[in-house]
């Protein structure tokens, strides 16, 4: 595979401190350091596994100036491209090297971008892959009934925001209770769903981590994928490919001239919130 030999290349060269992948064991594959070239014969390539977020958990553990290099899936490595641009560590501290995603794999998340290839062509809205039962969310007449039907299964776990690799701000809005209640369940699905939805919207690499995490089944995917989707169709943006942040751009050019940077774009070395 030539990730794995990309990561022992980088390994014995010196060029990364360690190699974070996947290595096999009798319950599977998981997630697993591998500081020394030899130790990467054990590296497996699937099934597909979030490790963009603990990519960056990992590199902020580390002593100072250390890199890593990640097997991983193309939208691991967008979203590693992201947390950099959100500041969270050095440029190239984090070198993602990726295994394509195949035909099946690419269906059941409902991506558009599965390999490097796709990511450097032409962008696609991220809609244009939805199954049609997460179709159904956006689009379907009754779609109103079924939000609120499955709004009303959130146990307001955090688990989607624990699992985002793109949610990382120091101080998290969905624990602020002048915006979340702390003792309403389900939580009120504006301030709670709707607000991270948009504050990741520039960000969200449409990994469906937050969905595959979600033990209320809540078609989140869906929810992330329709803001996204409109951020396309308005401005062509997708995350993941380095272009200027629409929405950033707006916020630094409509007030007055010299505008700070929206303040979620906080400096690299900022202290993020660490998820229990």
């Amino acid at each position: 595979m030539s990730a794995t030999r990309d990561a022992r290349l980088l390994l014995e060269n010196g060029e990364v401190t360690a190699v974070l992948g996947l290595r096999a064991g009798p319950e599977g594959p998981l997630p697993y350091l591998f500081t020394r070239s030899e130790e990467l014969d054990l590296q497996a390539d699937g099934p597909k596994y979030p490790l963009a977020k603990t990519a960056w958990r990992v590199l902020r553990a580390m002593p100072p100036r250390s890199s890593l290099a990640v097997v991983c899936r193309t939208c691991d490595s967008r979203a590693i491209r992201e947390q950099e641009r959100l500041g969270q560590f050095p440029e190239r501290s984090i070198r993602s090297l990726v295994i394509p995603c195949d035909a099946v794999q690419a269906a059941h998340c409902c991506c558009v971008i599965p390999t490097p290839e796709h990511l450097e062509k032409e962008a696609k809205n991220p809609r244009s892959a939805l199954s049609p039962e997460l179709r159904a969310f956006q689009e379907a007449p009754g779609r109103a009934v079924a939000w609120r039907e499955a709004m009303q299964r959130c146990l307001k776990c955090y688990g989607c925001r624990n699992v985002c690799p793109v949610c990382v701000c120091p101080e998290c809005r969905l624990e602020d209770p002048a915006f979340v209640p702390a003792t309403i369940l389900p939580p009120p699905p504006l301030p709670w769903h709707l607000c991270r939805a948009t504050h990741v919207a520039e960000f969200c690499v449409n990994c469906g981590a937050c969905q595959d995490a979600c033990p209320a089944g809540i078609p989140l995917l869906a929810l992330h994928s329709a803001i996204a989707g409109h951020l396309y169709e308005k401005t062509g943006y997708t995350s993941g490919q380095g272009k200027p942040l629409p929405l950033a751009e707006t916020a630094k050019t409509a007030g007055p001239t010299g505008s700070p940077a929206p303040e979620w774009l906080f400096p690299c070395g900022q202290t993020a919130r660490e998820d229990s």
